[in-house]
């Protein structure tokens, strides 16, 4: 059995791998999904309560075909913040490791570009570079990019970085590149936050063919992603060289 798992930050991220959900699921991989943080900024939720955010991203990976029960709210489950992966990657390493031991098969991993976008997706990327390093079952992992920094303007949308190496481009068909546009839409909690973004992100499902991923290397060497602040530096005050130390250390223990 060839098993893939999707490591994403936030409920609604799906929306950067559509195509390689859907492809996964046409392979009949055994698919999980799993939301590292809880969704909401600095909070705490109940354990067993499913907030908006869950429930519309329960709705769209439904319609691309993935089992619920293979869908995990991790970060609800262990009180991990929304912006707080990073603060929790050494609990969030043991206990992802523990899951995807018990697999049998094949492991392919997909999760967040580390471009200084969002602290957590960066932390995303950073827990699958220490999981690659030590877990012989990965046979391979992707990163996706869905945002970061520009000097004149709010976002750079699903742009890949030189950073991360070469880039793999992804077909996806015309009418699946619609319907996709069209599951953006079920998730209304987050209308006013996409502002920025949801024209990019249509624009690039109507006249790209592709989505982009690139490979997660184990001699990657960790660096400020790109020139000038990063999005989590200028909105949120959180300095690249903190984060950093934080990474080295996990990745060193």
């Amino acid at each position: 059995m060839n098993n893939t798992v999707f490591i994403l930050s936030h409920q609604d991220d799906e929306f950067g791998v559509f195509e390689s959900i859907h492809n996964s699921i046409q392979n009949k991989n055994n698919v999980y999904i799993f939301f590292m943080t809880n969704g909401v900024i600095g909070k705490s939720i109940s354990k067993n309560m499913c907030s908006n955010r869950d429930l519309e991203s329960l709705t769209v990976l439904k319609k691309l075909g993935i089992k619920k029960q293979n869908i995990i709210f991790f970060g609800r489950k262990n009180d991990i913040p929304t912006c707080f992966l990073y603060k929790n990657l050494d609990n969030a390493y043991k206990k992802l490791d523990q899951f995807l031991n018990k697999l049998n098969g094949n492991l392919t991993i997909f999760t967040h570009a580390y471009e200084g976008g969002n602290e957590d997706h960066d932390a995303c990327n950073i827990l699958i570079l220490k999981l690659i390093r030590k877990n012989k079952k990965i046979k391979s992992a992707f990163q996706f990019p869905l945002y970061h920094a520009l000097s004149l303007f709010y976002y750079k949308v699903q742009s890949a970085l030189k950073i991360n190496g070469k880039i793999i481009y992804v077909k996806s068909s015309f009418m699946r590149r619609i319907k996709f546009i069209i599951y953006l839409f079920n998730y209304k909690s987050q209308l006013k936050v996409w502002v920025g973004l949801y024209p990019f992100l249509i624009l690039n499902l109507l006249f790209r063919k592709y989505y982009i991923l690139q490979n997660i290397r184990k001699d990657f060497i960790i660096k400020r992603p790109h020139h000038g602040k990063l999005l989590y530096e200028k909105f949120r005050n959180l300095n690249y060289s903190d984060l950093k130390l934080r990474f080295d250390k996990f990745l060193d223990n």
